[in-house]
This record gives structure tokens, C-alpha cells and sequence, in this order.
């Protein structure tokens, strides 16, 4: 995996185009792929268009190393990546050109994974392992960087873009237009996402099924149904004048509750609305022929939108068995951020390259959500950033990266950082590896160290006081890495084994948030790809991933339980894809993938969620029925088969059904379903655009 990246868009039939496939995500520089010190994956434009991802998030169901639980709610989908699972937050970086898109108060990616348009990503830039000694906080297992498209080289206008329909209600624009006048460029990417849950899935399990949702015992008069509709939205605004860029984006992941709660505890067709804003200007100058230096000032908000809700059952409220009855809560989350960050790339010599860095943030938080609740809907609640339920931070970090060219063939990489928060102090982090090419061959030893700061939920609670610990310290993560590839122009392979341990890490015990424990993962990742020589078509590409955990345990501090297997992890997964293309109008691809099955935490008393088999179907015409249309056609789960996740957080709804004595109900006995139902097969249908 060290420089193959499987069905990546190659010069005709040769496969050595992926060794200097150029990459920016691993140093902050350009460099190419069989170069960065990281194991990488890239998928260009053409890769995401002959897959046929409707969204930016099913990219992860493609990617080695990933175990995911997708619940459609509040947390829409949630990836342990490399073993590492968590109740809040996300343990990697969602970036757009550099510029992290995580949740300010959660911590979470699943905003841009779900509302970013794809038609303007140029490219997607995977970095596994650690990148704190690169970026700070947070980039804890890995990078994703969506590297977006540029208005055109010469003066001009082009159009990008699909609307698609399909099954569950599914209706989406994704479209990006570009224009350049000499100097002067604008480029605006559009996107909307309407939909629903398969209710029909949504049956298959216990608590989702829709008996509970509608039993007048357990609502009286407030019945509903499990269908969470999502609406979500994005826009992505950029004028460049020269060297110097002015951006606006706005993402906004507007759901229900999906999967996540139990039908006798809470409503799915509650709202959760995150809305993410950006403004920003980015300056880059070469100061000199060998040194080139970038600037970028940045304003974000980060909220959870006061037209939030939820709809909780008199059982979820005492836990105990109860009457009818239910209470109506609304939330608000406001949170903002001034950035500065100042890098500079220096050409020092022909064997020496440096890059070097600086970043200045002021945070100003929530400590909790602020409600209302009733038996009634009740007038949003409103706020300010400014009151007493606020406060504020700065974090401050410097870091310098070398490339030190032993030879045409070898190099050494070293990097190190040192960052500064307000709440918990220093954190320093380091990185080194070598990166060798022996012919066809390709070897890369890398070790690295990274930090996971606790999110403003896990310092501050939910409601006042709720599940919160103000003196949480963040976790840690060390991992070391080995990746083999060969590449030669119709085949390429490659292994990567990684060994990975956590400290410190932020869990729930028995109701209090602590650093409580550690994880050592060790696993590895198996990658192919093959051109086959059939030469009446185009390209028949041909590609795969067997990823493989040896071993993940959680190992728990004195006075714990003791160590266990992690869970929600499966220890064998396996990825397949080819994609024919028949000339420059007609393609095609199929995807498998295998989920072994996947023991679950100790608090889902489900135990063990079975392996299953997906296959998706994606085709593609151009240039129908006139140039620059075409048609695009994607079958998820073409053989519709009926498969769940893990459910979040402790999962421990369990699978005994409800009960009503006819005085009081008994049921669910958890705030978390312990399994997720996946769709079945759907059918989605795109006309798509390109001037």
C-alpha cells in the first residue's frame, strides 16, 4: 500500500504512473507518491465517477482498515479506523485543500464525508498513521484531503456536475462551476441531499421495527415512524486574484435521529442540524526561487443549529417501567474560530528540503447544550457566543519537517512539533522513517506519534453536568509501520503491517468520563492491482484489499475491568473492485466487499454482529444523448442482502422484546440499539453534465 493505490486513474497501461502520482497531504508539500513518508491511497476524479459514489462517505466502505457503523442520525456515520473505536469524536482529519472541516464541539468529520459535492474534488488523498508531527491535534489515525478542482488554465468557463434520483426518495444536485479571466478565477460547487431510511431494513431489528414507534402504550398521543429524512447542503465559493484566494463554504448535515435510539425511547423523526461555516483568504508567494510561503487567515462556526430536537418517551426519561407519555427537547450548540497559520517550503539544497510552519487558533466553545423541555414544541432557545455558557481557548503550535535525499533512491524523514492549549497544556509529537526504491520495489519504515485532544462534549457534558470531566488529558497514539509494493507497468502489490498503541484514552466508566485506558492494535493490509491485458477495450482495471487484524486490545488502568478484545471490529475484511472501460463513453465497475463478523463491546448484549457480503453495480455513458451529457446508473447492494452494524456508544439496547403488564412497560434496556439495519438494495439514477 506504500505506493499503490488501487484503481487509480494510470497513463494508458502503465501502472509505474502511480510512483510519481503527485501528493501534498503527507509533508504539506508536493511530492510524489513513492516518496511521501506515509502509507498513502489516492483516488482520483475518474475513480469516484467510475465507482459511482453519490456521496463522499461511501469512498470509506472501499478503503482498507476501516470498520464502520452507520446509524443515518446524529452520529451519520461513524468510522473505527485501524482498530480504534470511541464513543465522540472522530480519531482523523477531514480536510478540504488543507483546511480541517471537523466538528468544533464534536469533533466529528461526518459533515463534509456527507455534504461535500464530489463533482468538485480533483482528487482524494488518504494518509494513514499518525500526522500530529504535521497538522496537531487530531490527525490521530490518519488524513483524508480532499483536494479540489481548479478553474481552467486558459480563459474560460467549465461545468461539472449530476442530478440523481433513485430509491428511498433520494434526490440530489452536485454540480461545480469554474471560470478564469486571466488573473482572476471563481469557482462555486453546489450540492443537495434529500432522502429517507429504508423503513423496510428498518423492521428486521427489534427496536427499530416499527410496532415500537407507533404503540400508543409507550407515545399515547405522539406516534410517529422510523423514517429519518436528512436534508443536506453545501457550498463551496472560492475568487482567486493571483497568488491570493478568498473562500466561503457553508455544510449542512440536516437528519433525523436514524438508527441510533431505541423506538420505545426516542422518536427517529427528531432533527439534529449541523451547520458549518467558513470564510477564509490563503496568500502564497515565493519569496525566493527556493522558498515559497503560504499564509491563510480563517474564520469558522461550528453549531448545532437551535432548531434541533428530540422526542423522548416517559420510559427513556426514568428508565423504569412507566405510563405513556413523552417530552419534547430542543438544543443549540455555538461555536466559532479565528486561525492563523503560516507555512514556509525551503529547496535548501539539492539533498535537503524543509518545510516549516506555525498556527495561532482562538476557540470560543460551549459548555453545554442549552434546552428547553415540555410536553410542547417549544420556541428555539436562544444564545450568543458571548454568554456565561461559553469559553474560550487558544491553541498555538510550530512544527519543522525534513527531507534529508540520500541518494537518487534513498531518503530519510524527519519531523517534529510542539503544540500548546489553554485547557491541557503541551503536547509534542515526532515522526521519522526511511523511504527506499530498489527497482520495481518500493520500501518505507516510518514511525510516528500523534495526540487526540478531548472534544468540548467529553469537557463539558451535554446537559449541565452530564457525562463530562473538565480535567480530561488528551490520548496518545504511537505506531509503527512496514510497507513493501512492487510495481511493475500491467501489476503492482503491496503490503503494509502496522503496530499501533493508545494510551490515555477517554472512555465512559460507570457514568464518569476518564482517561481510563489503552489499545494495542497490530494489524496488516494486503493491496493488488492488475491492468489486464484484453485489448478490445480501453482499460480492464482489476483491484482488491484483504485487511487483517491480528490483534486489538483494550487494556483498562488498575481498578478497571480487566483487558479485552476491542470491539466492533472485524478481523478480516476483503475489497474488490474491477472497472472495464470500453472507450471514451461507456464504463462500467463492481464492487464486493466482505465484513467478517465482528465481536462486539462488552455492553452489547447481542455479542457478535455476522459477516455479510455486499456488491454494488456502477455504469457510466457519456456523451448521451448529446456531448457533454450522459448517464450514470449505481445499484447499492445489488444482491440485496439484509445485513446490520454494531450500534453506538455502550449498544446495549439488547434484543428482548418490549412488554406491557397492562399497568406499566418494560423494554429497551439501553439508549443505544445494539444493532444498526442496513439498507437493502437501491437504485439510484444520474444525469450528469460536463462542459
Amino acid at each position: 500500500m506504500a505506493a499503490v493505490a488501487p484503481a487509480q486513474e494510470v497513463d494508458g497501461r502503465n501502472l509505474l504512473a502511480l510512483l510519481r502520482t503527485p501528493v501534498v497531504s503527507a509533508s504539506r508539500s508536493k511530492e510524489q507518491l513513492s516518496e511521501a513518508p506515509a502509507t498513502m491511497i489516492v483516488l482520483s476524479r475518474s475513480d469516484l465517477e467510475e465507482r459511482g459514489y453519490t456521496e463522499l462517505s461511501q469512498l470509506l466502505d472501499d478503503l482498507p482498515g476501516m470498520d464502520l457503523s452507520r446509524s443515518y442520525g446524529a452520529n451519520y456515520v461513524k468510522d473505527y479506523w485501524r482498530g480504534y473505536r470511541n464513543d465522540i469524536g472522530d480519531p482523523f482529519l477531514v480536510m478540504v485543500d488543507g483546511q480541517a472541516l471537523n466538528h468544533l464541539w464534536y469533533g466529528t468529520a461526518d459533515t463534509p464525508l456527507v455534504t461535500y459535492p464530489l463533482a468538485a474534488i480533483e482528487r482524494v488523498e488518504v494518509v494513514y498513521g499518525p500526522a500530529s508531527s504535521v497538522y496537531g491535534a487530531n490527525a490521530f489515525m490518519g488524513v483524508i484531503n480532499l483536494i479540489t478542482r481548479k478553474a481552467p488554465a486558459e480563459d474560460g468557463a467549465s461545468v461539472r456536475g449530476r442530478l440523481t434520483a433513485g430509491s428511498f426518495g433520494a434526490r440530489i444536485v452536485d454540480a461545480q462551476a469554474a471560470a478564469r479571466w486571466g488573473r482572476a478565477t471563481l469557482t462555486l460547487a453546489l450540492r443537495g441531499d434529500d432522502g429517507h431510511l429504508d423503513t423496510g431494513s428498518a423492521d428486521r431489528y427489534e427496536f427499530t421495527n416499527a410496532r415500537y414507534f407507533e404503540d400508543p402504550h409507550i407515545w399515547g398521543g405522539f406516534q410517529g415512524r422510523p423514517d429519518s429524512e436528512h436534508r443536506n447542503r453545501a457550498v463551496d465559493l472560492r475568487l482567486g486574484l493571483g497568488q491570493t484566494e478568498f473562500g466561503f463554504q457553508s455544510l449542512l448535515i440536516r437528519s433525523g435521529y436514524g438508527y441510533t435510539y431505541p423506538g420505545d425511547q426516542s422518536q427517529s423523526l427528531g432533527t439534529w442540524a449541523r451547520p458549518d461555516t467558513a470564510f477564509f483568504v490563503r496568500h502564497t508567494e515565493d519569496w525566493t526561487p527556493a522558498i515559497r510561503a503560504t499564509s491563510l487567515a480563517r474564520y469558522r462556526r461550528s453549531d448545532l443549529a437551535n432548531d434541533s430536537y428530540d422526542v423522548e418517551s416517559a420510559y427513556a426519561q426514568t428508565g423504569q417501567p412507566s405510563a405513556p407519555g413523552w417530552r419534547l427537547t430542543s438544543y443549540q450548540s455555538l461555536n466559532s474560530s479565528l486561525s492563523f497559520g503560516q507555512d514556509v517550503e525551503i529547496q535548501a539544497k539539492d539533498w535537503l528540503a524543509l518545510n516549516l510552519g506555525l498556527s495561532f487558533e482562538s476557540r470560543t466553545l460551549q459548555k453545554a447544550y442549552l434546552y428547553g423541555a415540555d410536553a410542547t414544541r417549544q420556541d428555539p432557545p436562544a444564545g450568543r457566543l458571548s454568554d456565561p455558557n461559553h469559553f474560550s481557548v487558544e491553541n498555538r503550535g510550530i512544527y519543522a519537517q525534513a527531507r534529508v535525499r540520500l541518494s537518487a533512491a534513498h531518503q530519510l524523514n524527519l519531523g517534529l512539533r510542539t503544540d500548546h492549549n489553554g485547557i491541557y497544556g503541551g503536547a509534542t509529537t515526532l515522526r521519522g522513517g526511511y523511504v527506499g526504491t530498489f527497482g520495481a520495489w518500493g520500501l518505507k519504515a516510518l514511525y510516528g506519534q500523534a495526540y487526540q485532544e478531548p472534544t468540548a462534549r467529553q469537557l463539558y457534558g451535554a446537559t449541565i453536568g452530564t457525562g463530562a470531566n473538565p480535567d480530561l488529558d488528551p490520548e496518545r497514539s504511537h505506531t509503527a509501520e512496514l510497507s513493501l509494493a512492487y510495481t511493475d507497468p500491467v501489476y503492482a502489490v503491496s503490503l503494509d503491517a502496522y503496530q499501533v498503541r493508545n494510551t490515555g484514552k477517554i472512555q465512559l466508566v460507570n457514568g464518569l468520563v476518564a482517561n481510563s485506558g489503552d489499545q494495542d492494535v497490530t494489524g496488516a493490509d494486503l493491496g493488488f492491482q492488475w491492468l489486464l491485458p484484453v485489448y478490445t477495450v480501453r482499460q480492464w482495471k482489476v483491484w482488491g484489499w484483504y485487511s487483517r487484524i491480528f490483534r486489538a486490545e483494550d487494556r483498562n488502568r488498575p481498578g478497571g475491568p480487566a483487558s479485552a478484545r476491542s470491539g466492533d471490529l472485524a478481523d478480516h475484511k476483503v475489497y474488490l473492485g474491477s472497472t472495464v472501460v470500453l472507450d471514451a463513453r461507456f464504463s462500467g465497475s463492481l464492487l464486493a466487499r466482505y465484513e467478517g463478523r465482528r465481536p462486539t463491546v462488552a455492553t452489547n448484549p447481542v455479542g457478535e454482529v455476522p459477516g455479510y457480503l455486499t456488491v454494488d453495480l456502477a455504469l457510466q455513458a457519456r456523451d448521451l444523448p448529446a456531448r457533454g451529457f450522459g448517464l450514470a446508473l449505481r445499484v447499492a447492494n445489488l444482491l440485496d442482502r439484509a445485513y446490520d452494524h454494531p450500534g453506538l456508544r455502550d449498544a446495549g439496547a439488547g434484543t428482548t422484546p418490549g412488554t406491557w403488564d397492562g399497568t406499566a412497560y418494560t423494554g429497551s434496556r439501553s439508549y443505544y440499539n445494539s444493532l444498526l439495519p442496513q439498507p437493502g438494495r437501491s437504485i439510484q439514477l444520474s444525469l450528469t453534465v460536463a462542459f
